[in-house]
């Protein structure tokens, strides 16, 4: 089982297949993995996919104080892993929820290291996890309490080991400072999935993506109808926008631009 060090934390990732590097940054990859059921169609499309477990989730080591994931650690650490495996081409960065957060904060600190981006389900939690607030750092700060005590309640079906991360963490996001952030500056072609049920609180992921359309200038987004925050990342038309938008990616030198939005039902 492969783990690499950062910061003297032992991180779980997953290499697979050769080519354009494809990042998948994730609190389980392996699950991750398995519910996209994309690898495959990565690989034999001609790109890398480098999967990695965060810092105290996953098969990671345990993460026991917020200062262990404070402030954009999963960036750190993904810069790691990348130097450690010699990537120095531009990649493509895929996260869903919390990754998608995780994916968003590389773009905006490592442009030199982003070729494009693929978001999904990015709510509330998954912005403060890129350092950015959503309509003001007050607002999110509200959200993140009952956000947190609802993740860390589902979490004791799954074992003590999440329960402490999710605790641990929601600790750390509240203590990290949250700005309006320079998003016009991300012009890597990206592509936005939600689900048109990802749409209980103002600050769900459906509201949220709104708002990264219109201030992303080479995003667009897809609403995937029927689907809500858990499920539209197994639908397969996720899996199948995400192909067509890399396959739109490779017939070009450079993206266009150009504002575009749909839905999928």
């Amino acid at each position: 089982m492969p783990y690499f060090l950062s910061e003297g934390m032992r991180i779980h990732y997953n290499v697979e297949g050769k080519g354009i590097p494809f990042v998948i940054p994730s609190y389980d990859y392996e699950g991750r993995r398995e519910g996209l059921g994309l690898t495959d169609d990565l690989i034999k499309a001609g790109y890398q996919v480098i999967g990695f477990d965060f810092r105290g989730s996953g098969q990671s080591q345990p993460a026991t104080d917020p200062s262990q994931l404070r402030a954009g650690y999963a960036v750190r650490d993904c810069v790691a892993l990348l130097d450690s495996l010699g990537v120095k081409e531009k990649a493509y960065f895929m996260g869903y929820s919390q990754g998608s957060g995780h994916s968003l904060c590389m773009a905006l600190t490592h442009p030199e290291r982003v070729r494009g981006l693929v978001l999904g389900g990015t709510g509330v939690g998954a912005l403060s996890m890129a350092g950015l607030f959503f309509k003001s750092a007050l607002l999110t700060r509200q959200r993140l309490v009952p956000w947190g005590e609802n993740l860390t309640r589902n979490a004791k079906s799954v074992g003590e080991k999440q329960v402490k991360y999710w605790e641990t963490y929601v600790e750390a996001l509240q203590q990290d400072a949250l700005e309006y952030g320079n998003l016009e500056a991300v012009t890597v072609p990206t592509i936005i999935l939600v689900g048109d049920g990802d749409s209980t609180t103002d600050s769900a992921a459906f509201y949220v993506t709104q708002m990264l359309e219109k201030r992303l200038p080479n995003a667009w987004r897809i609403v995937i109808e029927g689907t809500n925050h858990m499920t539209c990342a197994a639908d397969p038309r996720f899996k199948e926008a995400v192909l067509a938008f890399l396959k739109q990616q490779s017939g070009r030198k450079t993206h266009q631009g150009g504002k575009r939005n749909g839905s999928c039902s």
